[in-house]
């Protein structure tokens, strides 16, 4: 009774997967609003689709992947679709195969791809009741104060895969300053997170989640007291541009760049953070480097299966394609110019999810000659 709205809006996702379109909804509202029973009216409609769902059950609070078990274990004859290393990381959380824990990132692409595969027979409608309760059903339980900001990480982290918009930076953001004193790595990966998702809100972005009150907190962040991986690298060298200018950074940005291009770093490290390392390329004007990192991103993305990590890779290969064909005529205005110029493709680029303009970067980047920057011009 007085859910003609909803159930209308449940009835055209459930035609729109029917008809072969991929669609997401969220269902969000106080406690006994009636979310279950219009999630119960969703899977009645599609009862002819493959259906898989987990609940939060406080019982299993404490056991590692209780929900994603719920999840996939219906489907254990498509793990073997799936590439290697993504059929890897499910068997080891599954406790088939033994190895240490996967990167979350890797798992997570595992998991799209098992849902992709099993899409492929018939239409597949994926339930979770829900994401978000089974968040809440984890901050109830006996947790310490890193447990509760990682659950907190990854409420952000879903609000940033859900609607790519402007909720996640602020979000990341608080998260970041919450892990400073529990895991400082963690959380100067929190504050590249919150760099990334503040660039693709954008202009849009909200009081408290934009681009520069980001930067500014990352670079007072605290230092790494570990040898710093390529991430804190990265952080430190889009901090720096952002907050001052490319010559000031140009050397954080080498450093960062020689760690992308010459270190050892693990696939799935490269795959979450190669899109950041090619905008520092070409903050640099370094195009050997650019064409380098654009082609291992959409190779990692092909190789592990990454679809949802491939437009990035493939957008950093267009524009390196667009300047190694650039007309003369683009070459006879002055080195700031051109500079101005590439740096306003990258950031207006509708392939990244159609963000309007980083104009941050680009004013910081722009008014930086080949020679301010130590870097041969090409």
């Amino acid at each position: 009774m007085g859910r003609h709205a909803e159930s209308q809006a449940l009835d055209r996702l459930v035609e729109a997967v029917h008809a072969g379109r991929s669609q997401s909804l969220v269902l969000r509202g106080e406690a006994g609003v009636g979310k279950s029973a219009l999630l119960k009216y969703l899977l009645d409609r599609a009862a002819d689709c493959r259906v898989v769902s987990a609940t939060g059950v406080q019982a299993e609070m404490e056991l590692p992947f209780a929900a994603l078990h719920q999840l996939l274990a219906p489907m254990p004859d498509l793990l073997d679709s799936l590439p290697g290393p993504q059929r890897d990381a499910l068997r080891i959380v599954f406790g088939i195969l033994d190895g240490p824990a996967p990167d979350r990132f890797l798992l997570g692409l595992a998991v799209l791809g098992l849902l992709s595969a099993a899409a492929e027979s018939r239409p597949l409608v994926c339930a979770p009741d829900a994401a978000l309760s089974l968040l809440a059903a984890a901050l109830a339980g006996p947790l310490d104060e890193l447990q509760r900001a990682r659950a907190s990480l990854l409420r952000a982290e879903i609000a940033f895969t859900t609607h790519r918009g402007n909720l996640a930076p602020p979000m990341l953001l608080e998260v970041a300053r919450q892990l400073e004193p529990l895991d400082v790595s963690l959380a100067r990966e929190t504050y590249l997170q919150a760099l990334s998702a503040a660039m693709f809100a954008g202009r849009l972005a909200v009081e408290g989640g934009g681009l520069l009150e980001i930067a500014a907190a990352a670079r007072a962040a605290p230092v790494t007291p570990v040898a710093p991986r390529a991430a804190d690298l990265l952080l430190d060298a889009l901090a720096v541009l952002l907050t001052d200018d490319a010559p000031t950074a140009a050397p954080a940005m080498r450093r960062a760049l020689r760690a992308f291009t010459e270190d050892d770093i693990s696939p799935a490290e490269e795959l979450r953070w190669l899109w950041l390392a090619f905008i520092i390329a070409v903050a640099l004007w370094d195009d050997r480097s650019c064409r380098v990192l654009a082609d291992r991103h959409v190779r990692l993305a092909r190789d592990a299966g990454a679809l949802a990590a491939l437009p990035l890779g493939l957008s950093s290969r267009i524009i390196v394609h667009l300047f190694r064909s650039r007309p003369a005529s683009w070459c006879r205005g002055s080195s700031v110019g051109r500079s101005s110029t590439r740096l306003q493709v990258i950031f207006a680029e509708p392939a990244v999810h159609e963000v309007s303009c980083w104009g941050e970067l680009s004013d910081r980047s722009c008014g930086a000659t080949a020679a301010d920057l130590r870097i041969p011009a090409t």
